[in-house]
């Protein structure tokens, strides 16, 4: 696959940043034959995906926070016909910026590049979403790409933090090094403000808005900032 065919831009972004590819329209609510379990609405699913890291000590957790059906389309299964495959195709809307403590501050830097293989063997980079001092562009706004099974392979993450440390890693999505992208809603979280160390994730509840995904639990408030991410599928 050549890298045109899976990378379309049809807008650019400040700092840089390419809007990439459209969503499709949303589909139907996926249905199900009698006695099949149909997909949960707004189930937590906290399932953390492991950092390669290639530079320091990445401060940074990514983890599939939530699945809804909301961003499934197309039928799950059908009277008569057997059990339908999600699309190899994933849109995936990258949101940026939820609420939290501030952590990436104005002078922290962050990239986040996405990964894809192309037909020679090699892994081409294309910057996805950025924030900086305004002197770098600041923050980028809210982006969409299309990712493929066999060419999408995962994010590159790069962190300068405000005394010049840096550090990077790749979370992947290959399906041999690492997970697979499947529709839901991601995280990407910064430290805790109080631990300096990974939050527990598992703690906090699911807020039902994509865009500031994480909402606080009974006990536990954020200390943290993070960025979020929308993957969109469809049952075929």
């Amino acid at each position: 696959m050549l890298r045109r065919e899976f990378l379309v831009t049809t807008a650019v972004a400040s700092a840089g940043v390419a809007a990439v590819s459209s969503l499709p329209e949303k589909g139907v609510t996926p249905t199900v034959d009698a006695g099949a379990r149909p997909v949960e609405k707004r189930a937590l699913l906290v399932q953390p995906v492991t950092a390669q890291p290639t530079q320091g000590v990445l401060p940074l957790t990514l983890a599939k926070f939530a699945v809804d059906e909301e961003y499934v389309g197309g039928q799950r299964k059908v009277a008569g016909r057997p059990l339908a495959t999600l699309s190899p195709q994933k849109e995936v809307e990258f949101h940026g910026f939820g609420g939290g403590a501030k952590r990436f501050s104005p002078n922290n830097r962050l990239t986040v590049r996405a990964l894809y293989a192309i037909d020679t063997g090699d892994v081409v980079h294309h910057e996805l979403w950025s924030h900086g001092p305004q002197a770098l562009g600041g923050t980028s706004p809210s982006t969409l790409m299309a990712a493929y099974d066999n060419a999408f392979v995962g994010f590159d993450i790069s962190h300068v933090s405000d005394d010049g440390v840096s550090s990077s890693g790749r979370f992947m999505f290959d399906g041999v090094n690492g997970e697979r992208l499947t529709p839901g809603i991601y995280v990407v979280a910064g430290n805790s403000a109080a631990t300096n160390a990974a939050p527990y994730l598992r703690a906090f509840k699911y807020s039902g808005n994509p865009r500031a995904p994480i909402a606080d639990s009974i006990d536990l408030v954020r200390d943290f900032d993070y960025l979020s991410f929308v993957v969109h599928g469809e049952w075929v």
